[in-house]
């Protein structure tokens, strides 16, 4: 017995000392811009020069984008008052040039706000949160959100978006690699956030706009892999969205167990997307620390309820595969390969407890 215990101490302090050093190689990762870097800025421009000469961009979405994408915001920013009414302003306007209005689900406060959509986005389904709104906490369900997203999702693939971030072309030419290799999967990445002083993005006013801060936005640094701001996966798939556990919107956790369950329970491919998809994040964080939110705990407590410390592995850092782009060999495409580094192994060595403990839990 005794030599079991100390065996099990001596692996506990094996899995901490290689986290340690997973958190020391992501904070030099993070310092040289990983995914940001000079070679990879380089690589990408290449990318797009050579996109643009096969088709010439005009700022307009694909015919048939493939995938539905859903996102969350009060529905008072239409007037374009404040700095966050201007940032989803230009979300929703990134979101029109790559999927195009019909492929966008919003989510607003009441339904009535559904008649204030600027006829610039006419065509998009909305969808008042009232029917999702928790009665305790008097803020809605991300089980209900995800609900009322897969019974309007008419396409091949289906995602969410926080409502202030920003994408690009980039984003279709990685799913399209990914769906070439895997028929299973989570695309999943990092943002990329505004440098202080300053953190903001003004509102867009036109193509040559969007273009400069295309450009731009690839030397902007890149935050770390806990939150996740986006997530695309087959519709099939996500059917298993509809049966979390009632997050909260707007706190922690629930983000973190949707990306365990896909790696855990569904067994799809996770694919950090952190390399080829800029994602925008615009502004400066103007919130309390997450675990001072209201309905953190609560979600919190859901987590650990479901899978204990499995959650855990709901971290883009755990992804097992990444995409990133071709030398001028392989015509700068997006092509995906194994993720092989520290932090990936040591986040799909840890919990593993927790890990079976999930797994018994869902099977009964």
């Amino acid at each position: 017995m005794r030599a079991l215990v100390v065996g099990r101490t001596w692996r506990a302090r094996v899995v901490r000392m290689c986290a340690l050093c997973a958190l020391w190689v992501n904070a030099r990762a993070y310092r040289k811009g990983d995914g940001g870097s000079k070679a990879s800025c380089d690589a990408r421009t290449r990318h797009r020069a050579a996109s643009a000469s096969e088709s010439p961009s005009t700022g307009k979405p694909e015919a048939d984008a493939g995938v539905t994408l859903g996102t969350v915001i009060r529905g008072t920013e239409w007037s374009g008052r404040t700095a966050n009414d201007r940032a989803v302003l230009n979300a929703f306007d990134g979101l029109k040039r790559v999927v195009g209005v019909a492929n966008i689900v919003v989510f607003v406060d009441r339904g009535e706000m559904c008649d204030q959509v600027p006829s610039t986005h006419a065509g998009v389904r909305c969808f008042g949160l009232a029917p999702c709104v928790d009665p305790i906490y008097r803020a809605p369900t991300m089980k209900c959100i995800f609900q009322t997203l897969l019974d309007a999702t008419q396409t091949k693939h289906v995602g969410y978006i926080n409502g202030d971030i920003l994408i690009f072309s980039d984003f279709l030419d990685t799913l399209a690699a990914i769906e070439r290799e895997h028929d299973r999967f989570f695309m999943v990445g990092r943002r990329r956030n505004v440098p202080a002083p300053g953190g903001e993005v003004s509102r867009m006013q036109g193509e040559l706009d969007w273009e400069e801060l295309e450009t731009k936005v690839c030397e902007f640094p890149v935050d770390g892999g806990g939150a996740i701001d986006y997530f695309v996966l087959p519709s099939r798939d996500a059917e298993y969205l509809r049966n979390i556990p009632p997050f909260i919107v707007g706190n922690w956790r629930w983000d973190n167990v949707v990306l365990s369950l896909a790696s855990i329970f569904m067994d799809l491919h996770v694919i950090d997307a952190t390399k080829t998809v800029t994602a925008l994040h615009q502004g400066q964080e103007k919130v309390a620390q997450r675990e001072d939110r209201p309905a953190s705990a609560h979600n919190h407590g859901l987590a650990i309820h479901l899978m204990r410390k499995a959650y855990r592995r709901g971290s883009i850092n755990c992804a097992k595969y990444e995409s990133h782009y071709g030398t001028r060999q392989q015509s700068n495409r997006v092509l995906l390969r194994a993720k092989r580094t520290l932090a990936s192994w040591v986040c799909n060595h840890r919990e593993s407890r927790a890990v079976s403990y999930m797994r018994h839990n869902m099977a009964t």
